[in-house]
């Protein structure tokens, strides 16, 4: 195989919208926000022109309370919570600081439906910065798919007032930041709020107070997460159960787990190191993404019920949800696709172009003429590349 076709694929490939599309866009000129949408950005703008210097301690500079504009109460929609893998970003994972936005494209050009912007240690003015940057990031990306496939969305961590001013889609909230209820009166209609959680007991106040989606965990060990027990499998598909709202799952997630999430009913899950600290951030992003299509056969959501278990989905045959699966490796990541697949079928099951692409199945070329003939196996190992000089 040529070495210069050696890139996983996955232009052009998505993930359908779960349960609706995506909110309007923030608009730039504060139109149609009500008296508290066009207040907080106001309030935000003053801030930062000002040079606020201080690190973010949960929204400085929000106003507390106020009357509930268009998005307050109950006119929130959770249907524009795009399901699959989002980006979490750390720039401290980073080789160099500067290829943050780097990453952000890789993982957006393989696509992921979201991205968290989570720089904590950042002054406003550098985050607004980053965070309009990512903004116009995403909205190119979002431009560049069609009509059925899932489109991007930029939320920040914990900074309402940034979140507004940089026209992000949304705000995601930790234990220290404002609550949800609070920030839900303050932010126009479809901008999403998310929360994390971290036990199955907080999912319903989370819903209560109109949080969009909750992320969950930690599922698995997690270098991020030193000393924290895991939920596992069977922890995540309780809270999926539980829950009244999607939930993201977070905590030590690689591409080779992805079937296993998805099954247990998550909407999606949070990548930090595995994309993050990637040396080449495309191929991660592309393996994650086909993990995340590939637990489309596990029986994802509704009452997904975590028949993988607690160590992951199981080698070789077996049941897991619907349908028989078998375990092989695709450009390097294990994974568990549907019994009986062709090659053509193993193809159309990742989503990925016909045209243009090359196929190697245990070190040997399966040719074109071929690939409706010869039937994946458990075990097999699979090359998938785009073609290089023909063939």
């Amino acid at each position: 195989m040529p070495a210069e076709g050696k890139r996983v694929m996955g232009t052009g490939r998505s993930l359908p919208v779960m349960g609706g599309g995506r909110p309007a866009p923030f608009p730039e000129d504060g139109r149609g926000l009500g008296a508290a949408g066009r207040g907080l950005r106001e309030t935000a703008g003053a801030a930062l022109a000002a040079g606020d210097a201080a690190e973010p301690t949960g929204g400085a500079g929000v106003p507390q309370g106020g009357a509930a504009g268009p998005g307050g109460g109950a006119g929130f929609s959770r249907s524009g919570v795009p399901g699959g893998v989002w980006l979490v970003t750390d720039r401290r994972l980073l080789a160099e600081a500067g290829r943050l936005s780097e990453v952000a494209a890789a993982a957006l050009e393989a696509g992921v439906a979201g991205v968290q912007l989570r720089e904590k240690d950042l002054p406003a003015r550098r985050l607004c910065a980053l965070a309009e940057e990512l903004a116009l990031l995403v909205r190119k990306f979002r431009r560049r798919r069609g009509p059925t496939a899932t489109e991007p969305v930029l939320v920040v961590n914990d900074r309402v007032d940034v979140a507004l001013a940089a026209g992000a889609d949304g705000v995601h909230l930790g234990s220290g930041s404002l609550p949800a209820g609070v920030v839900r009166a303050l932010v126009p209609r479809g901008f999403l709020v998310g929360v994390s959680v971290h036990r199955v007991e907080e999912l319903s106040a989370a819903a209560a107070a109109g949080a969009d989606y909750a992320v969950f965990g930690t599922v698995f060990p997690s270098p991020s997460k030193k000393g924290v027990a895991p939920h596992g499998v069977q922890g995540l598909a309780r809270a999926c159960r539980a829950a009244a709202l999607p939930v993201l799952a977070i905590g030590g997630m690689t591409a080779g787990r992805l079937a296993a999430v998805r099954a247990a009913g998550a909407h999606g899950v949070c990548v930090v190191s595995a994309l993050m600290a990637a040396p080449d951030p495309r191929a991660a992003a592309d393996a994650l993404v086909m993990g995340w299509a590939a637990g489309a056969a596990a029986g994802a959501g509704g009452e997904g019920g975590a028949a993988a278990g607690e160590g992951g989905a199981s080698l070789g045959r077996g049941s897991a949800g619907e349908g028989t699966l078998v375990r092989v490796r695709v450009n390097g990541e294990e994974m568990e696709v549907p019994d009986g697949l062709t090659v053509a079928g193993l193809l159309g099951f990742l989503r990925l172009p016909g045209e243009g692409v090359a196929v190697e199945r245990n070190l040997e070329i399966v040719r074109r003429a071929e690939w409706e003939l010869v039937t994946v196996a458990a075990g097999d190992s699979f090359e998938i590349v785009r073609a290089v000089g023909g063939g």
